[in-house]
């Protein structure tokens, strides 16, 4: 989610075109062939009830990006296994 979330902001702070954008991609409509194979991971979000985002989007030929100034909440999941491996957040 903070991923996700971060992404969104820099979208519409560099107001980047967006091709497509969804926060629940296997029930949106927009799985094709390609987008409808899940990954390892997906399959371990989907197996503990979250969803799976997507956003595709231009970015620019050249010039530099700005950063979005706002607070994302951190997210409290982990992959299995795996715990948080730094003090950022």
């Amino acid at each position: 989610n903070f991923l996700f979330t971060y992404t969104r902001c820099m979208i519409e702070e560099n107001q980047l075109p967006v091709e497509f954008i969804t926060e629940d991609l296997y029930h949106s409509g927009l799985a094709d062939d390609i987008l409808s194979i899940k990954t390892y991971y997906e399959q371990q979000w989907i197996a503990r009830g979250l969803n799976i985002k997507y956003a595709k989007f231009l970015l620019p030929k050249e010039g530099a990006l700005k950063e979005p100034e706002v607070e994302i909440e951190s997210d409290a999941y982990r992959s299995y296994n795996r715990s948080k491996r730094s003090g950022l957040f």
